[in-house]
């Protein structure tokens, strides 16, 4: 799936690279939209607008129309924070009959949650930026992979599926960590594991990223931009 908006974090770039990423898709489910009435006349996509939440996002999506009808309509943004489906409404046709739909149920609360606790610790020194042609900026990387960090850290299996404790378990993810091996000996080769100097004040945060790939790319991306992201002085 192609990135909807690659210079800036958002929850739809954020499902594609949880999956992308291995987390399967109906742990994570988007939205589901329903087509309850084609209409009649539609001679290009209708605009698709969608209740917001009390507080929160509201959650967007575009319409296929073939032969005249609105045959599909499909989540672009999932929004966050709503307690029940919101309304729907596609776009009447110049001539002919609206189409009608419903938002069916919701996305998982988890994805946003942890995409926006990401974003709250994840510094911008430089600001999002242009991207790099065909890439994410720095930024955005950071946020989605501290955001998957969390999102397994967090996220509550549905019966029967065991997948994010099994993650937690193979992690030792929410598992007490006081530190990193400073100095380690070996009598045979005299080999000697030696702490980073940026070890010496992380935090304990800091600390449990080290656990998963992405929770130690989202550390090197924050010392792109030297020790002060962590708050230290």
């Amino acid at each position: 799936m192609a990135w909807i908006q690659p210079g800036s974090p958002n929850l739809a770039d954020f499902f594609t690279f949880a999956t992308n990423q291995g987390i399967p898709t109906a742990l994570i489910p988007l939205p589901v939209l329903t087509v309850t009435n084609g209409g009649s006349g539609y001679t290009s996509a209708p605009s698709v607008t969608i209740a917001s939440p009390a507080v929160g996002t509201a959650m967007t999506a575009t319409a296929t129309v073939s032969g005249g009808q609105v045959t599909a309509l499909t989540p672009v943004y999932p929004g966050s924070n709503y307690a029940s489906p919101p309304a729907l409404t596609i776009a009447a046709p110049t001539s002919g009959t609206q189409a009608t739909g419903v938002v069916t149920s919701l996305a998982s609360q988890y994805p946003a949650s942890a995409l926006n606790q990401s974003m709250a610790i994840t510094i911008d020194n430089h600001g999002p930026g242009p991207s790099i042609v065909g890439e994410l900026t720095s930024y955005a990387r950071a946020c989605y992979n501290l955001g998957l960090h969390l999102l397994l850290a967090f996220a509550q299996d549905t019966s029967p599926s065991t997948f994010f404790a099994t993650q937690r378990q193979a992690f030792g993810m929410n598992q007490f960590r006081p530190g990193v091996v400073m100095a380690s000996g070996d009598q045979s080769t005299s080999q000697t594991f030696m702490i980073p100097e940026f070890f010496q004040d992380i935090s304990m945060e800091g600390l449990e990223a080290t656990k998963t790939p992405w929770g130690r790319q989202w550390l090197a991306y924050q010392q792109m931009y030297g020790r002060t992201v962590w708050g230290v002085s």
